[in-house]
């Protein structure tokens, strides 16, 4: 699913891969998608105008696990 030799800067065109990359935001995607100890299932989207998203959260590709512990604290706990 994940081909870890893509180099991703081939599809950001000379812009910043973390934003212009579709294949990294597929790779986050599936990498960061999981279901979750309370249950629920952590299944981000992609979108326009945004990363990924989760409910009412955003997710961008520089602080996803950043985001990730601090948005989603009080839901696994």
């Amino acid at each position: 699913m994940i081909d870890v030799d893509f180099d991703v800067q081939t599809d950001s065109h000379g812009k910043d891969p973390d934003s212009a990359s579709e294949t990294l935001k597929t790779y986050h995607q599936i990498l960061w998608s999981k279901q979750l100890p309370n249950g629920q299932k952590l299944q981000l989207l992609k979108g326009k105008g945004f990363y990924l998203k989760w409910n009412d959260m955003y997710f961008g590709s520089d602080s996803i696990t950043c985001s990730f512990h601090w948005q989603l604290k009080d839901i696994v706990d």
